[in-house]
């Protein structure tokens, strides 16, 4: 997982969005189909995990030479191509995985952040959207997919998808902290209150989640905190 946050989203004066990306290796091999060779495969798994990461895109792409059906072997190459920031070779791998697996939400999240990387978010939503259609219910991708909603400022869906982050993953405090950052876009201060004191809640530490807290309270009274002198 990759955490980062993103300090030109917004004004200074507004709250702060931690984005939250999540990329899928695909380490199951049990999948792989019974006319699979594994040895490419396994091989590609073991270098990648030993950090060979040019060794690991070679058995890959052998693997994929021997068997050109093997959808998991073209997003585990995908995946690659995104380490090494390689977007657009992401993109083609992946819609290779999911042309050869319609039913591949892995694919289509590993698709939609790489479109996020080229700053393509109506085709990085469209991507987490569809993977969501197949595999509801990962926290992490509704998180994800409201950070897009937020690029493009569309504030109520960014709520509605983080809500359902917050929904599946009632502990998650950057989760709530985005819950936050929507509400606040949207006027909506006395709910981004209550997220951000829930993110806070969680996550005492969290540096941005009690800026985002501090920020909000002053929309709801902005003369909470001051001093009057008589």
């Amino acid at each position: 997982m990759l955490d980062f946050d993103n300090d030109d989203l917004v004004a200074e004066t507004s709250p702060d969005l931690d984005l939250d990306l999540d990329l899928d290796l695909d380490l199951d091999l049990d999948e792989i189909l019974d006319d699979v060779q594994p040895d490419f495969f396994r091989q590609g798994l073991d270098l990648y995990q030993q950090n060979k990461v040019e060794e690991s895109i070679t058995a890959f792409q052998k693997e994929i030479e021997v068997n050109p059906e093997n959808a998991n072997a073209y997003n585990n190459l995908g995946f690659i191509y995104y380490q090494k920031s390689q977007w657009s070779d992401t993109i083609v791998a992946c819609q290779k995985a999911i042309e050869l697996k319609p039913d591949y939400a892995e694919a289509y999240w590993n698709l939609g952040f790489a479109h996020e990387m080229l700053e393509d978010y109506e085709s990085a939503v469209a991507a987490f959207k569809k993977g969501l259609d197949i595999q509801p219910g990962n926290s992490e991708i509704y998180t994800n997919l409201g950070n897009m909603y937020v690029r493009l400022s569309q504030y109520e869906e960014a709520t509605n998808a983080f809500e359902n982050a917050v929904l599946f993953d009632p502990e998650n405090s950057v989760s709530h902290n985005n819950l936050g950052v929507a509400q606040y876009q949207n006027g909506a201060y006395r709910d981004a209150v209550s997220s951000f004191q829930k993110a806070v809640d969680i996550a005492p530490q969290y540096q941005e989640a009690q800026n985002n807290l501090a920020a909000a309270k002053a929309r709801v009274d902005p003369l909470e905190g001051l001093e009057i002198e008589i």
